[in-house]
Order: structure tokens, then sequence, then C-alpha cells
């Protein structure tokens, strides 16, 4: 469009838009569309977390004798169970049971009949209560969930649990849970049903079901027989008399006395020198057997003139306009290069003329026409001296024999060069001074 200017055209654009919305009622439509649209219905999760009360870890350990009569007891209503579905017997320990609650199951079970990936397995009591716990099957254990399974049925260290399999994706679990007294063992009620046991609850074919028989418990709880047990030590110290013995001791027992430290002797010097037994030696000076150091064989290789720009020491470094003027006058001299040659401008700092001594060449220059190995490449200046140098293909650099090149030229910090790749493995260098 002539003679129009951009915002003239901006506002036609506009209003015949506005117009073609007016056309096809899309007010009106969206306008019906939020009065039809119904609001959004959450969907309530099948199980939410549980949190329970953090368990003090004033642990008490059941006895050996526990642990043995808990688990007989299990292996008597094992063998009672029906052979067709597999089982095996689980003791609780203090993980199990207490932190970081993690029950770990046979592994050769887990890797028959269990699934062979992570799923949902559901503990069921005989109340019908579910306790939703996570199977883990790289780890052959159960994790989440597990934790208030145990605090619900108050699971302890030493009580055995009865697992019975009833399909492929079903457990039935018989936990006989008995608590001895101190004194003795106690007989706990034992469950009869010893059949297959499913749940009257339909079974979901992605999670596996547990089914816990009910847990007796028989006679005074742990903290009773502990406080038992202690009262017990407390009288059997008191009848050896323990203590009265350990304060007898405190009061027999004397110190050891110090021995006194005797005054070290000082040393008289020693001579050293040997001993002269002939007479034709005696009017001879005495040898000295001390290091002497010795003159140096031969003095380190010079190069020469040594700059006192290159001076570690004393280091000299361009300043911004000596760069700029050797850069801009390397850039006219490439520029007037004959243009067959591919090349390219290096100014020079510290690193590359004093110290480490090492060039690095552009990376791309390197990867388009240099060679893809180490190899020698040649650096010949305008009076056509040349010195070898070792090309790094790996670092895109230079490396043995710069040195030399650098010191020859008296190449400083600021310095510019001009490389011309003239051959295959050979570079004409015109080196541009700042001065």
């Amino acid at each position: 469009m002539v003679g129009i200017d951009y915002e003239e055209r901006r506002k036609q654009r506009l209003e015949e838009n506005k117009k073609r919305m007016e056309e096809l009622n899309l007010k009106k439509l969206s306008l019906n569309l939020k009065a039809v649209s119904t609001p959004v219905v959450s969907i309530e999760p099948l199980w939410r977390p549980r949190s329970y009360r953090r368990r003090g870890l004033d642990r008490v350990y059941a006895s050996d004798q526990d642990r043995i009569y808990a688990i007989e007891r299990a292996n008597e209503v094992l063998s009672g169970l029906n052979p067709d579905f597999p089982s095996f017997v689980k003791a609780m320990l203090q993980s199990h049971v207490t932190s970081p609650f993690w029950l770990g199951l046979p592994v050769q079970f887990c890797k028959d009949y269990l699934p062979k990936r992570e799923e949902i397995m559901m503990l069921v009591d005989e109340d019908g209560k579910e306790t939703p716990t996570k199977y883990l099957a790289h780890k052959t254990g159960l994790s989440g969930g597990w934790r208030g399974f145990s605090l619900d049925h108050e699971l302890a260290d030493g009580d055995a649990l009865v697992f019975q399999l009833i399909d492929c994706i079903t457990f039935k679990v018989k936990c006989l849970v008995y608590i001895i007294r101190a004194d003795g063992f106690t007989n706990g009620d034992e469950d009869e049903d010893t059949e297959n046991g499913h749940s009257d609850s339909s079974t979901n074919p992605a999670k596996a079901r547990f089914v816990l028989g009910e847990r007796k418990m028989v006679g005074i709880d742990y903290e009773e027989r502990r406080r038992q047990r202690v009262e017990e030590n407390k009288r059997r110290m008191e009848q050896l008399n323990l203590k009265k013995l350990a304060l007898s001791l405190k009061h027999v027992s004397t110190p050891k006395p110090k021995g006194q430290m005797k005054p070290r002797a000082l040393r008289s010097p020693v001579d050293i020198s040997a001993v002269r037994r002939s007479s034709r030696l005696v009017d001879k000076p005495l040898p000295s057997y001390k290091d002497e150091p010795t003159e140096p064989v031969g003095r380190p290789r010079k190069f020469g003139y040594v700059s006192k720009y290159r001076d570690l020491s004393n280091r000299v470094y361009a300043s911004d306009e000596e760069r700029e003027y050797a850069f801009s006058k390397a850039v006219e001299v490439e520029q007037g290069l004959e243009p067959g040659f591919p090349s390219f401008v290096k100014p020079m700092t510290q690193s590359h003329v004093t110290g480490g001594f090492w060039l690095g060449l552009p990376t791309d220059f390197c990867r388009k026409n240099l060679p893809k190995r180490d190899e020698t490449i040649m650096l010949v200046d305008e009076d056509g001296y040349e010195t070898p140098t070792k090309y790094l293909a790996q670092k895109t650099g230079l490396s043995a024999g710069w040195r030399g090149f650098s010191i020859d030229h008296k190449l400083v910090d600021g310095d510019a060069l001009v490389f011309q790749l003239i051959d295959r493995t050979t570079f004409k260098v015109i080196p541009l001074f700042r001065q």
C-alpha cells in the first residue's frame, strides 16, 4: 500500500477483524460455553497416607528363648497349612518393627512366586481392615505402608509371622505373636483356622492381598518384664556386695611413687679424625672429610641475547594502544597476501613468548587446513630461515620448537604475527612488532 503509513494500515486491519468477529458472533458463543461448562470434579485418591506418632528408640530386645519359642510355634502353624499354597515364616527384628520399618522377604520365594515389578500389596486382617504396602521387586521387600501395619498390630522384636500365598498375587499371612514372661514361657491361644482362607473382599488383579491372623497378647508386656529384670539384677548385686567391694578396692589401692628423673650427663665432643699410627704421617696436616661443593662440569645453554621483555622476574606488558597498532598493521599485511593460501593473524601474549612458550592456533583453521594427527610443521620467516616445530593436533597448537622461534625473532608481549599456509605442513610467518 502506497501513501499509507504503518499505523494507518494497522488501524484498518483491527477494524476489519472486529467486523469479522461481529459477523461470526464469537463473543456470544464464548459466553454460552462458559454458562454450559460444568465444574471439574476432584477425584478422591484410593487411599491416603496415614500419620503415626513417632515411636521412641528405648528399644527392648527379645531374649533368645523368646525368639526360639515364637519360631517353633510359627513352624507348628506352618506345618498345618494347606501344602498347595507356598508359605514361609518370618521372624521380626528391631529393624522390622522400629525405624526404619523395612521388611525384607526371602529372595528365592520372591523370585519364584511374586511379581517381577513394583506393585501395591494389601495387608488385610480378619476384621477386614486393609493396609496398603509397597512391594519393591528389585529389593524383594515391603516398604511404604509396612510401618502402619506394624504399629497397628503392635508387632515387637521376637514375634513371628507366617505368610501363605493363596494365588499368584494374593497372600494369606498368619501372624502368631507370643509375649513370654520373665520367669518362664506362657502359651498363647492359637488360631485353628489353617485352611486356604480366601478373603471375602474382592481381589484386585493389579494388587497383592495379604490376610493377617489375629494377634494374641498373653501375659505381661515388655515394659513390665524389663522392670522385673532390673529389680532382680539390683537384688543380686546387693547379695554379692559388689558396691562395697568396689569401694574397699578404691581405698586399698595406693598410687605408685613416681621415679625421679636422673640428670642427663653432657657428652664430651668426640674427635672424628682417624688415629695416625705411622711415624711418616705425624708432621702432615689432618685430612678434612667435610663435603665441599665441586664446580659444575657444564653450564646451562643460553639462547644468545635475553630481552628484558622475556625476563620472568621483570615482565613488561604491552599497552592497549601498542596491541591495537600491531594488530591493525598485521591485518593490513594479511589483506595484501595472495588469496589462494589460507592465513590468519595471531597477537602475542606473555604465555606465548615467556614461561610456557606455547602457541595455540585457531581451532577452526586447524580443523579445516592442518593435519589430523601430530606432525612437524616448518615456520619460515621473511628471510627464508626455517624453524621446525611440533604440532599437536589434539590441542591445536605448537609446542616444541616454538620457544626457539620466539627467542630468535625477539618476540614480546603485544607483537602480532601473520601466518600463511603455503604448504601442507609449512607456514610463512610475518612478524609485526608493537613498536
